[in-house]
């Protein structure tokens, strides 16, 4: 499912916090404000993924304990449902902590990690 603009751009927010990324994010808003809806479209492709997010966090947490259940899950090795919301917990402290240290992109997957863990429940 494609995410409507209007939540695109709510996604976008958690990116202007990073100088990095605070042009596109302004830049973003400016096009939607102006109407030119394809243009904002353009300018929020340029913001990491999810995906890119993860890959980037797992990097940061090569070497520690957590990233051996990350290895496990993408492999498929986890043995229970309750296995895999363990290691997504532990994943979420560590987009949190990435938060504290004032990486707040890291706030876009807060949600999709806690819908993980609840997956992994249900």
């Amino acid at each position: 499912m494609i995410p409507s603009l209007s939540n695109q751009l709510k996604r976008a927010e958690f990116f202007r916090s990073n100088p990095k990324y605070r042009g596109i994010v302004e830049r973003a808003h400016t096009l939607y404000k102006q109407g030119n809806l394809d243009e904002c479209k353009k300018s929020i492709s340029f913001l990491p993924t999810d995906e890119k997010l993860f890959e980037a966090l797992a990097k940061k947490l090569e070497g520690k304990s957590v990233s051996t259940g990350i290895r496990r899950l993408s492999e498929n090795k986890t043995k229970t449902r309750f296995e895999n919301a363990k290691i997504y917990s532990s994943l979420l402290t560590h987009v949190l902590v990435e938060c504290e240290h004032g990486n707040l992109e890291y706030r876009a997957l807060v949600e999709p990690t806690m819908n993980k863990i609840l997956e992994s429940l249900a």
